[in-house]
């Protein structure tokens, strides 16, 4: 077992926990209720970054998606 490899991936997986909490934070706070529009963008934003951060993080190739309208 290559300790150093595990070390790091255990490390990103770990990172990439940390940031999916933040992420459900966000979330939770879009879903409990009213808010101000640039709140709730505020959110969408972090959401945003902190999803493609994870999949960054977890070795994947992300692609934003940009809405068409």
């Amino acid at each position: 077992m290559d300790l150093k490899k595990h070390a790091d991936i255990s490390g990103d997986i770990r990172r990439a926990a940390d940031m999916a909490l933040g992420m459900g934070a966000a979330l939770n706070e879009i879903n409990r209720g009213p808010v101000f529009d640039h709140e709730r963008d505020k959110n969408v934003d972090k959401i945003d970054a902190w999803f493609c951060a994870i999949g960054k993080a977890l070795g994947y190739s992300v692609v934003k998606y940009q809405d068409a309208a």
